[in-house]
């Protein structure tokens, strides 16, 4: 006869069970009767053996056998495996010798939103990374989740696709989710194989986007608590905050503006910062039993300011209530942020000419503007003049790349400023 076997660890981390598992692959041909044993020595020396004849691991007709697999201080044991599978026949005594290296980092389940709160659509996605140098997988999962308790919908859904949608009748709500994902996963190695299942439950909390309105309503609480902290030791991380939230928004809109894609992530942020900054907590949020509706991307781009650039390539900004802005200058990219009523000027330096001396005229009133790719500071300004008069640089703010003129200015002012690149 022949012997040989197969050798599988299995590792169950739904029950909690840890095994060593062979098939006894060996040719028993000519043989009538025969019971073995396996001898295993850990990678740490100890090892595990039979030898009561009266109780063998096997007996001739066992396809498997299932031994208890030696864990140390709860952890699996690493490294090199020495199993011998020991038969004794009718015919005589046979063995077989089989060396395992046991290297295995087990995967760390994760489950994501995955869904688009513009659209809006609820889905969540296996994103666990299975794949483990060395081994072949075959991957088998079970994704089930109901919905919120706050939806008053109780159906329960399930997928076994690396996604689920968490649809009812067409409509998708927000809520504290509880998504269970359920992981089946043979790896399959050089000589020995390794059956993983795990199962976690996760807790994804699914918000709808705030409309625009209501965020500017929110982001105009906190400039007023900004506004009544100057001066006060709570000033600067508010102002934060407020900067924080303030360069989103201008995210947001350039992104809808260019149909990029990740404003619902963006709109997120927001949210949460400005609940954050409004010192709302989580668990102060209301999650609503209403579906949830599409985002009004257009609410965005209409509050903004549209550019024309005209015959001389001079660029001017008109808002809904015919506020101008105007800008002269070559090389220069304007956009105008209508939530802060701030001025975003991007200069892009040419390499041949790295140092550079701009001005820009402005004539309107009342509003801040942003120097990007440069630092404002008071090296890099050279000049502010208002209506052809030198403006000092104490009569501004230089605080994260915001120059502030507001209370300097009038309706209709010509503001020129030079700066180096």
């Amino acid at each position: 006869m022949t012997p040989d076997f197969s050798v599988k660890f299995v590792i169950d981390r739904i029950s909690g069970q840890y095994r060593l598992q062979f098939e006894d692959l060996s040719d028993y041909t000519g043989v009538a009767t025969a019971y073995g044993f396996y001898k295993i020595t850990y990678p740490d020396g100890i090892f595990y053996e039979n030898t009561d004849s009266e109780n063998p691991d096997f007996e001739l007709g066992d396809v498997s056998t299932d031994l208890s697999l030696r864990l140390k201080n709860s952890q699996l044991i690493q490294g090199q495996y020495v199993i011998v599978q020991k038969i004794y026949a009718n015919t005589g005594y046979f063995s077989s010798t089989k060396t395992v290296t046991f290297n295995f980092s087990e995967p760390t389940q994760s489950l994501v939103f995955a869904g688009n709160l513009l659209t809006p659509t609820v889905i969540f996605e296996d994103t666990t990374a299975y794949n483990l140098d060395g081994y072949t997988e075959a991957i088998s999962r079970l994704i089930t989740c109901v919905f919120p308790t706050t939806s008053g919908i109780v159906t329960e859904i399930t997928s076994t696709g690396t996604t689920i949608t968490m649809v009812d009748s067409g409509d998708y709500y927000e809520g504290v989710y509880l998504p269970t994902l359920r992981s089946e996963v043979t790896f399959t190695g050089s000589n020995f194989t390794i059956e993983w299942s795990k199962e976690t439950e996760f807790e994804i909390s699914v918000k709808r986007l705030l409309n625009y309105s209501e965020l500017l309503t929110l982001f105009n609480t906190l400039k007023a608590r900004l506004d009544s902290q100057e001066g006060t030791q709570n000033y600067q991380s508010t102002l934060e905050d407020y900067q924080s939230i303030s360069a989103l928004f201008s995210h947001i809109e350039l992104k809808i503006k260019d149909g990029e894609s990740g404003i619902d992530q963006l709109m997120l942020e927001i949210q949460d910062l400005v609940y954050k900054a409004n010192c709302c907590q989580e668990e102060d949020y209301e999650y609503s039993s209403d579906p949830l509706t599409p985002f009004d991307e257009s609410e965005v781009v209409e509050s903004g300011f549209n550019s024309v650039a005209d015959a001389d390539g001079v660029i001017q900004f008109t808002s809904a209530t015919d506020k101008k802005l105007r800008f002269e200058g070559d090389g220069v990219e304007i956009d105008f942020d209508p939530l802060t009523n701030k001025v975003i000027i991007r200069y892009v330096a040419s390499e041949s000419f790295p140092v550079v001396t701009e001005e820009f005229i402005w004539t309107s009133g009342g509003y801040e503007f942003t120097l990007e790719n440069v630092i404002p500071s008071k090296d890099e300004i050279q000049d502010i003049f208002r209506n052809g008069k030198r403006l000092f640089s104490t009569d501004f703010d230089y605080l994260a790349g915001v120059v502030t003129l507001n209370d300097e200015l009038e309706p209709n002012d010509e503001i020129v400023v030079k700066y180096v690149i």
